[in-house]
This record gives C-alpha cells, sequence and structure tokens, in this order.
C-alpha cells in the first residue's frame, strides 16, 4: 500500500489503487481525515481514473487546510449493483511549511 507526505501549500497528486475495475463504480469519494474528522472531501467528479487507480490533484488550498500531523485518506464507492466498496486506509505525513497563503 502507498503511503504520502505532503508539504502544506503543495500541489501533489494522489494515486488510489483499487485492485478492482474502477468501471464498476457509479460514484466514489475520496475523503482526507485529521484526529477523526474530515477535512477534506474529493467527489468523483474531481478525480481521474487510470487504469485500476484514481488520482486526484490537490490544490495548495486543500494542502494549506491540512495540520502538520497524520492524515488518513479514505476511499469509498458505490457499484452500480448498489454494493459498498472501501479500502484500507491510506496513511500520510503533513509537513509544516513557513508559507501559508496561496501563491498565484
Amino acid at each position: 500500500m502507498a503511503s504520502y507526505k505532503i508539504k502544506q501549500g503543495s500541489t501533489p497528486t494522489i494515486t488510489v489503487e483499487l485492485g478492482f475495475d474502477p468501471a464498476t463504480l457509479a460514484s466514489f469519494s475520496m475523503d482526507f481525515v485529521q484526529e477523526g474528522a474530515i477535512v477534506l472531501t474529493k467527489q468523483s467528479s474531481a478525480c481521474t481514473i487510470v487504469d485500476n487507480s484514481v488520482k486526484v490533484n490537490l490544490a495548495q488550498s486543500d494542502t494549506l487546510g491540512f495540520s502538520p500531523a497524520r492524515v488518513g485518506i479514505n476511499f469509498r464507492g458505490l457499484t452500480s449493483e448498489n454494493k459498498v466498496v472501501q479500502i484500507d486506509e491510506i496513511p500520510c505525513v503533513i509537513e509544516r511549511s513557513v508559507y501559508r497563503e496561496v501563491i498565484a
């Protein structure tokens, strides 16, 4: 399983390997959880499917919203047959940045 290290204010691409054909999904989301609370959700419309994986690009504002601590990335989907699928939480460490503003 992958793990990630993200610096606040960066723009990483997160890739989630599903282990099944994503074409079976009717909808899905990725939740980013810190200290038991969802701090960011990315719906399927914000993601790209590539082979058997899902990719999502995070914006500067997304990563600036994380505290410098552990984040769990959770994937949950609903198949076209109304079955819920989940994968194991992906661990991620958020590193502090001295920059706290979005640059343009």
